[in-house]
């Protein structure tokens, strides 16, 4: 496992961090940590949730080409598949009409949204409930 950036292995939040390494949910930083006390950007977010989407055979095929958004140029390479599939599943709106915020941070608050709105209605929630 990658170092937890200046974090010690009995934090709370190790085993959670090696469960996402293990399971390729989460990969850290270039420079080989994981830095779970660092904010983290909208594509990150939706990378993690698209890659879990995937680990549970959840992955629709639906894409949006985020044509519609100006700065759909900014979104990291690693995070394009996540983005249009987020962007078609509902479970990310764009900040603005015309703006997606890749790079934008995922504050606690837009977290704590798309946890409780768009992605409790969205298409991979509606299948994962009829899976079950």
């Amino acid at each position: 496992m990658k170092p937890l950036l200046g974090r010690p292995g009995g934090r709370y939040f190790y085993q959670a961090v090696v469960w996402a390494e293990e399971n390729q949910i989460a990969n850290g930083y270039p420079d080989g940590t994981f830095q779970p006390n660092q904010n983290i950007t909208r594509e990150q977010m939706v990378t993690m949730l698209f890659r879990y989407v995937q680990s549970q055979d959840g992955d629709n095929g639906l894409r949006d080409d985020l044509a519609a958004f100006e700065d759909r140029d900014k979104v990291s390479n690693f995070a394009k598949a996540p983005m249009e599939w987020a962007v078609a599943n509902q479970v990310v709106n764009g900040m603005t009409a015309t703006t997606l915020a890749p790079e934008g941070q995922a504050t606690r608050p837009r977290r704590r949204r798309f946890c409780t709105g768009p992605l409790q209605t969205c298409e991979f929630l509606k299948w994962q409930k009829q899976k079950l």
